[in-house]
C-alpha cells in the first residue's frame, strides 16, 4: 500500500527509521508483541515537467503491508476499522453508521 506524507513526516521517519527496522527486525525474529504498521520502503518521487521548470514538484511516499490482503468478503463483519491518527478534526462517525456491518465504517 502506498501513503502520502508530507515532507516532515518523511523527514522525522528518516531520523528513527533505522531505531523502528532495529526494532520490527526483533520483533519478527524473536516472536514479540507488536502492533506497529510494517513499513516497507520510504521514497522520494520527483516530478519534473521539462517545458515548464515552475510546475516541479515532489512527493513523500511510504510503502506499508497491506493489512486487508487476503481478507474474504465473508469476514468483513467481524472487522472493526479504527483511526488512531490522534486527530479529532473530521474524525467522528454519523450516528447512523456506528452500528452497521459496512467495511468502509471507520471508528
Amino acid at each position: 500500500m502506498f501513503k502520502e506524507v508530507k515532507k516532515s513526516e518523511f523527514k522525522m521517519f528518516v531520523e528513527f527509521g533505522p531505531a523502528y527496522f532495529d526494532y520490527m527486525c526483533k520483533a519478527f525474529f524473536h516472536d514479540y508483541p507488536c502492533a506497529l504498521a510494517k513499513i516497507l520502503g520510504a521514497y522520494v518521487v520527483s516530478i519534473r515537467h521539462y517545458d515548464d521548470s515552475q510546475s516541479n514538484y515532489k512527493k513523500y511516499i511510504l510503502v506499508l503491508e497491506n493489512l486487508n490482503l487476503g481478507i474474504k468478503p465473508s469476514d468483513e463483519k467481524n472487522i472493526v476499522r479504527y483511526d488512531l491518527k490522534g486527530s479529532e478534526l473530521n474524525r467522528l462517525v454519523k450516528e447512523s453508521l456506528e452500528m452497521s456491518d459496512g467495511p468502509s465504517t471507520v471508528l
